[in-house]
């Protein structure tokens, strides 16, 4: 039981940092190096929409591995008594949030560039480019969100590690 109760921390672990570390990529590596070096805001865009496609799909494998080892964790430790509970809060929030951001607001986007087709020549004030920058916003910061909450959650989990 003790090596499951490791190799379960040590999956723990990989899904919070890849989790973060995928976020963090995109969010100042990935993003910003699109819009600033491609001529085009639409096909920067186009490729940013592909690039979040996948990250999202990294983003819900993460949640399928925590969620299991949390099963595992709970399993293990009186739930009631220990910050395990405040972790799992903490992930469900996180979980939640992917969810919502990497279905609805994702597809809605979507939908939005469909109608937009060129955001080098769309003004700000056209109905569907205000509410594409209004789902931006929600996506930006419901994905800040969760990179600070992901931050407490890997602080929250390595001190309470049970070696």
């Amino acid at each position: 039981m003790e090596h499951l109760i490791k190799i379960s921390n040590f999956i723990h672990l990989l899904a919070i940092g890849v989790w973060l570390g995928s976020i963090i990529f995109f969010s100042f590596g990935v993003a910003g190096t699109l819009f600033k070096n491609l001529s085009s805001r639409s096909e920067a865009g186009k490729l940013n929409g592909i690039i979040l496609k996948k990250l999202n799909k990294i983003e819900l494998i993460c949640i399928k591995l925590l969620f299991i080892t949390f099963l595992i964790d709970y399993s293990q430790v009186n739930f009631r008594t220990d910050i395990l509970f405040v972790r799992f809060a903490v992930f469900v929030v996180m979980a939640i949030s992917t969810v919502t951001y990497s279905t609805y607001v994702t597809t809605e986007s979507e939908k939005l560039k469909e109608k937009i087709i060129n955001f080098d020549e769309t003004t700000k004030d056209m109905p569907e480019r205000k509410k594409f920058d209004r789902l931006h916003k929600l996506y930006v910061k419901m994905l800040s969100t969760n990179l600070f909450l992901g931050w407490a959650l890997l602080y929250l989990t390595s001190i309470n590690l049970k070696y």
